[in-house]
């Protein structure tokens, strides 16, 4: 789904997604409730947007070992996170997240502050995962399936506390 925004583009105009109420079964306590992903509720962009990605670049600037981690053998999955992120975004926010391209690099700017990421390698000496953090207003997780356990593994994870946003 295509956000189609024009010349009259405001980020800060943009409402948070809104997330239906949990309902439990009074039978059990507690209830995973899986259900299909809402394509539109997947990495949404909202009025919030700018004071959260400031949060983030100063964590990921002052305090990034407390912020962000990855393990050696994410590498790939963690450049594979931030191609989906990007795809996304450009496509769904097209006045917000801008993709150049030249010949041998990729950048994507996010519109509203000038900021330009590079989206191949080399990061600018970021990580995949920390630019795809920079991009977007979720914390990410990479899991890997562990085949000698038979089980995935968190091997890099990006998280911002949420009791450090302040909206």
């Amino acid at each position: 789904m295509k956000t189609s925004l024009n010349d009259d583009f405001d980020i800060n105009s943009l409402e948070p997604y809104p997330l239906p109420p949990i309902e439990g079964k009074s039978r059990y306590k507690m209830n995973m409730g899986l259900r299909r992903m809402d394509r539109k509720n997947w990495l949404t962009i909202d009025k919030n947007y700018l004071k959260e990605h400031q949060v983030r670049s100063v964590l990921l600037s002052s305090k990034r070992n407390g912020v962000i981690q990855c393990l050696a053998g994410s590498e790939a999955a963690c450049m594979e996170v931030l191609d989906v992120v990007v795809e996304h975004l450009t496509q769904r926010y097209p006045d917000a997240f801008r993709l150049s391209k030249s010949k041998e690099k990729q950048t994507v700017t996010i519109t509203a502050t000038g900021e330009a990421f590079p989206v191949t390698s080399p990061y600018g000496g970021m990580s995949p995962l920390e630019i795809a953090a920079r991009l977007s207003m979720e914390d990410l997780n990479v899991l890997i399936n562990h085949r000698k356990a038979a089980e995935y593994v968190l091997y890099a994870a990006s998280f911002i506390p949420s009791n450090l946003v302040i909206c």
